[in-house]
């Protein structure tokens, strides 16, 4: 196979590649964002907090744990991350954590 060739074919699997890995980033992310929220609004309103609430508190944690990440960063937070994000919330809104 000619030298050109060769660097065209291996040019062109790794854009492909790359491509790929963001389109797996972009989905991931996505699923990652709707199972948080819908987990985190189940847990809270099995613990008593109403719907809007939860929604509300859920969604500005989500908000915060993306807050200085790139678009296409996985999101993968610590649960120290998500508790850190989650008071702070719930200190905006007016709610006291953990109740």
């Amino acid at each position: 196979m000619d030298v050109k060739l060769s660097f065209i074919a291996l040019t062109a699997g790794t854009l492909f590649t790359l491509t790929a890995c963001g389109s797996f980033k972009e989905s991931f992310n996505s699923e990652f964002d709707k199972k948080f929220v819908e987990e985190c609004v189940g847990g809270a309103t099995q613990k008593g907090a109403p719907q809007e609430i939860a929604s509300k508190a859920c969604n500005c944690t989500l908000d915060k744990l993306k807050e200085g990440k790139a678009e296409d960063e996985m999101l993968l937070p610590s649960e120290e991350e998500a508790m850190t994000a989650m008071k702070s919330c719930a200190g905006e809104m007016g709610l006291v954590a953990g109740q």
